[in-house]
This record gives C-alpha cells, sequence and structure tokens, in this order.
C-alpha cells in the first residue's frame, strides 16, 4: 500500500511490545528496516525513514486481550480516525495449546470486530482467514461463511460446535491445571481432539474456522470480508520476486531433500496442492479493500484466494520441481561434494515412510556394512546423526500428512470475478491473475533460490537451464 498508493492518510499497525518505546522499535526492525521496502528507500533516498514514520503509527496492544490491550485514549482516537481495519492476526501453530490459539484465532477477530462497530467513519472490516477452515471435506469448497448452527458447509459439523462451549472448555481445563509441563500437553491434547471430533484435521484450522463463525454471528452492521488465503509462499513479481519474512511451510521439506535427507516423502502423487504467492495474496486484500470500501454495505462478502481449481499443481508436479532445481542448482556437502537428489518415493502411511527412511539413511552412511571396521565413537556419532534425520524427516511427514494427501479443492470464483472487474491499469498495478503462474518457473527459478539466499545465506542462486525453458 505504502509503494502503490502513497497517498494513503495513517496505517495504524498494533504490535505487542512491554511499552511504546518498544513498540515503535519493533516497527522500525521488523517493518521500516525491511528489504521489503527496498524500492521505497530508493525512491525516497534520505526522506525514507520520514516518510515511513509519517504513515506508520505503531499501536500498543495485543489482539488476544479483550480491546486488543488498548488504553481508553487510544480506543477513543481510533474510533475517530479509521476507515478499514484490516486483520491478519493469527498463530499458524498447527498443534498449538488450544487456549492460546483460542485468544488469538478465535477471540481475536471479536476484540477487533468489537473496535470496528466503535468506528464513527468505518468503511469495511477485513478478516483474513484460511482456507483450511474447509476441515476434512473431500470436493469443492465454496466462498460461503461459515455459519454456527447451520450446516455450511454441510460436510462439516458445523451445527454441532458451540463456540461459547469451546471457550469455557479450555478455561476450565486451564484454571484446573497448576504444572505448566501438564498444561502445555493437555492443552495441545485438548485442541487436536475437539478439532478432530468436529471434523478438522487441527487445532489451528478449528479455530480458525471458529473465527469465522464469531464474526458471521457477531457482526451486526458491520461491512465484512473474509478472505481465504491457502498455503501463502513468497512473491511471484512484488515487490521482488522470491520476498517473504520468516520461514514458511514448504521450506525445511525443500531443504531436507535438497541436503539428500529425503529420498522419499509422504503424499499421493495426484494430490492436488494449493499455494499462493504472498503478493497475490496482498493485492486481492487490497482489490477487495477497495471494492466493498467504497460502498460501505452491511453485507459479508468471502473470497478464496487459491489456485486449485483455477490453476492446480499436483504433489508429482511439486517434486519434479523440486528436483529440477536441485539438478541444476545441487547443495554442497560438507566436503564440498555436489550432493545428488532422485526424485522421492511416496507412500501414504507414516510408518511406511519411517522405515523406508530410516533403511536408506542408514545404508547411505555405511553402518551396515562396515559396523566393524568403524571406530565405536564414530559409529555413535553417525547413528546419532542418522536419528536425528529419521526423527525430523517424520516429524515434517506427520505435520503435512493431511495437506499432501487431500481431496479438497477450493473454489474461487468470487476472486475470479473480482479480478475481472478491476480495470486494466489496477490490474497492472495490483493483479493476482493466479491462473498465469507459471509453477515449474516459481519453484525452479524464484522460490527456492529466495529459500537458500534467506536460510542458507548463499549469495547468488540462478538456474540459467531452467530459465531458458520459458
Amino acid at each position: 500500500m505504502l509503494r502503490a498508493a502513497p497517498n494513503v492518510g495513517k496505517l495504524y499497525v498494533l504490535i505487542k511490545a512491554k511499552d511504546k518505546a518498544a513498540a515503535m522499535d519493533r516497527l522500525k526492525k521488523e517493518i521500516i528496516d525491511e528489504d521489503l521496502f527496498s524500492c521505497l528507500k530508493d525512491r525516497y533516498g534520505k526522506s525514507y525513514y520520514d516518510f515511513m514514520k509519517s504513515k506508520l503509527v505503531p499501536v500498543l496492544g495485543n489482539v488476544s486481550e479483550e480491546n486488543l490491550g488498548m488504553d481508553p485514549d487510544t480506543i477513543t482516537l481510533l474510533a475517530e480516525e479509521i476507515d478499514v481495519i484490516i486483520n491478519v492476526a493469527a498463530l499458524t501453530i498447527l498443534n498449538g495449546r488450544f487456549e492460546v490459539l483460542l485468544n488469538t484465532n478465535t477471540k481475536g477477530p471479536v476484540w477487533a470486530l468489537n473496535l470496528a462497530a466503535k468506528c464513527k467513519k468505518l468503511c469495511l472490516f477485513l478478516h483474513v482467514s484460511t482456507a483450511y477452515v474447509a476441515g476434512k471435506i473431500e470436493g469443492v469448497f465454496f466462498e460461503k461463511a461459515l455459519i454456527m448452527g447451520q450446516t455450511t458447509p454441510p460436510t462439516i459439523s458445523a451445527p454441532l460446535v458451540d463456540v461459547d462451549v469451546e471457550i469455557k472448555l479450555a478455561s476450565e481445563l486451564d484454571k484446573s491445571l497448576h504444572d505448566d509441563n501438564e498444561k502445555a500437553k493437555k492443552m495441545k491434547d485438548l485442541g487436536m481432539e475437539r478439532a478432530k471430533f468436529y471434523g478438522w484435521r487441527n487445532t489451528y484450522e478449528f479455530t480458525k474456522a471458529m473465527g469465522e463463525m464469531q464474526i458471521s454471528r457477531m457482526r451486526g452492521n458491520v461491512p465484512v470480508v473474509i478472505v481465504r488465503p491457502s498455503i501463502i509462499e513468497s512473491s511471484y513479481s512484488e515487490p521482488f520476486p522470491g520476498w517473504i519474512q520468516g520461514n514458511r511451510m514448504s521450506e525445511p521439506v525443500i531443504l531436507s531433500y535438497g541436503q539428500g535427507h529425503l529420498p522419499g516423502f509422504v503424499g499421493e502423487a495426484n494430490t492436488i496442492m494449493d499455494i499462493v504467492p504472498v503478493d497475490m495474496v496482498v493485492n486481492a486484500i487490497l482489490a477487495a479493500v477497495a471494492k466493498h470500501g467504497i460502498t460501505a454495505k452491511p453485507e459479508l462478502h468471502v473470497y478464496n484466494v487459491t489456485s486449485s481449481v483455477e490453476n492446480p499443481v499436483t504433489v508429482n508436479d511439486l517434486w519434479e520441481h523440486f528436483h529440477d532445481h536441485f539438478t541444476l542448482s545441487p547443495l554442497l556437502d560438507s566436503r564440498g561434494k555436489k550432493i545428488i537428489v532422485t526424485l522421492p518415493e511416496l507412500f501414504t502411511e507414516l510408518h511406511s515412510f519411517s522405515a523406508y527412511l530410516r533403511e536408506k539413511v542408514v545404508g547411505k552412511n555405511g553402518l551396515q556394512e562396515n559396523l566393524l571396521a568403524i571406530d565405536p565413537k564414530s559409529h555413535s556419532q553417525i547413528q546419532r546423526e542418522c536419528n536425528k534425520i529419521v526423527m525430523r524427516s517424520t516429524y515434517l511427514a506427520e505435520i503435512y500428512k493431511d495437506y499432501v494427501c487431500g481431496k479438497v479443492r477450493f473454489d474461487s470464483g468470487n476472486t475470479k470475478k473480482l479480478l475481472e472487474n478491476m480495470s486494466t491499469q489496477e490490474k497492472m498495478d495490483f493483479g493476482f491473475d493466479l491462473g498465469n503462474i507459471n509453477w515449474r518457473h516459481y519453484f525452479v527459478d524464484l522460490h527456492i533460490p529466495s529459500i537458500r539466499r534467506r536460510i542458507l545465506k548463499e549469495a547468488s542462486i540462478s538456474s540459467p537451464v531452467a530459465t531458458s525453458r520459458f
């Protein structure tokens, strides 16, 4: 927004910190100094920091607390100033503690919605959810609101969910436990148990779904848009290809494969994955703000920012793209030799994958054949390393199994219409045409090189052979 719409008035950024000085410090380190804004640094030169500080206002608070953790004076100020609220706060730990995820993913949207209801000039409240509120359904998941007490979608047991009961249940267990370790374990177990009971795969999806239900139930006359992206990965083009902040879902798997630790993985070859570049998600959000913020009608609109219907990519496609990249630009082992990768074997059962992986890793390190020739101390160290690789890879497979074996596809008809209704110039400035993504180019030339630069700190990665194919 600062890059493409610099005439915006002010952007108030809710920041969790111990005091205002710490909030300002986080704003500077995590936003103003980020490479994301390098183009603005070039544009404004020495006046860059003044420009950013004139637009960005840190607000001390906490999305998981009542009134967003803000003091009354701040709430009064924001109620006078704000036109649009965009709630992007979420905890994405799939099997996190139930009460913690409830506070952020379920209660948090309510606190933000309450602020929206107080804003005198409010045009729109936009909530960023996730496409995976779909849960365990098979088939097409449509752009319809999740409403507590109604069969929407019919393949989720939504009528059985009472958000107030779940919040009370978590609160009562929380108060009854005093040992921190016991509380952490039981809260994680409770979240997964409740999620699976109602038809979701993990606590994250369940608490995000309940957050949507709360918005639907409590929005009143507030104009609301819910945006549901799927798996968000690095940017396709803006502000430059391959940008993203933090470590994302695919990165541990991709790097483990490139390092030669994943000769196999879980998944079904024809399962359609749903991946979206972060810049296209942002542009879809801004387009929705522009469209519905102007009318400010007290309606609820849902957009699935997803690719599985418009531009599907399968599990097999992904592994071929990963293989192509690391064949063209292999990683080096500790001795400086190129690591050779092969297309991984796919398993649908975790125990089969784990046994296969252990056999491959042990065989690769020669533990069985050379057991008698290896010094006992060296053998023990190699054995520990092998166990670590197997345990880490099995853990990754367990986390991602539901996503690489799932049967859901996300309808994105509303999102496609949103794009079609934009002018030619708007599409150039804020385009998000997921149908035009070349997935091989994206992974081989953009996404994986970005991972290597950010995480492995490699200076420059190029794939000249891959690029020449397009």
